[in-house]
Parts: structure tokens; C-alpha cells; sequence
């Protein structure tokens, strides 16, 4: 494994992160402005869901380049 391996591990979560922000930010205002609704999401199910996501489609990439 090489230093630049690390880097960019962390480089794509950021990355990845920084895209979820909006999405983030509408889920909070959302749950905050209906608490009783069922349809709202909660943050940190939005932010699971996505890392699940991007988890299999990194597994996926490795696979195949391996």
C-alpha cells in the first residue's frame, strides 16, 4: 500500500461528504418543522443510507480493480 492510498481514502470521504451536506440540512429542517410526521427521515438514516451506498459501489470498484 502506498501514502497516496490513504490520502485519497480520505480525499473521497470528504468528498463525499461535502455532497451530502444539502441533503442534510433539508432532512433536519424537515424533521425539525414535522416531528410527528413518519414520511421524515432522520439525519443520521440519510447519512447511513448514503455511506451503505457508497460503501457497496467502493467494494464494487475494488473488486474490479484488484
Amino acid at each position: 500500500m502506498s501514502i497516496k492510498e490513504p490520502m485519497n481514502f480520505v480525499n473521497n470521504i470528504l468528498t463525499k461528504l461535502i455532497q451530502l451536506r444539502p441533503l442534510i440540512r433539508i432532512v433536519r429542517t424537515a424533521s425539525s418543522a414535522m416531528p410527528n410526521c413518519l414520511h421524515v427521515m432522520r439525519a443520521d438514516d440519510v447519512i447511513r443510507n448514503a455511506y451503505d451506498a457508497c460503501d457497496s459501489y467502493d467494494a464494487y470498484l475494488y473488486k474490479i480493480n484488484v
